[in-house]
């Protein structure tokens, strides 16, 4: 079966929408998040990322990725929100150099889950 690439769409505070494809889901400490790379219809990176005030860098040959903590509202809407707490984003950040850096990609204990 033909893996697809999962795109989403985010709507800034102005309503402008910005296309990010989605490259990974993990949780930490019982909390979940996304990583996602600014991407256009042309699949190129999107020059804006600093507005979304993240910290870019997840590997610097294949362009600037976020990441974004993943909140389930009542209401079955999901929302993401921009990971402020400094201690937090270091301790995501390293679990996602792990899961796309590691030596083992075909590992299959899930050490990347943190309780």
């Amino acid at each position: 079966m033909e893996e697809r690439e999962e795109i989403i769409t985010l709507v800034d505070e102005e309503g402008e929408k910005f296309d990010f494809l989605v490259l990974d889901y993990f949780f930490v400490d019982d909390l979940e998040y996304a990583v996602l790379l600014p991407y256009d219809e042309n699949g190129s990176l999107l020059p804006e990322l600093e507005d979304w005030g993240a910290e870019p860098d997840l590997d610097e040959d294949e362009g600037d990725a976020v990441i974004f903590r993943i909140i389930k509202g009542n209401n079955g809407e999901t929302v993401l929100h921009m990971i402020e707490d400094e201690e937090e984003w270091d301790k995501v950040v390293e679990i996602a150099y792990e899961r796309f850096f590691s030596e083992d990609d075909f590992d299959t204990d899930d050490d990347s889950e943190t309780d």
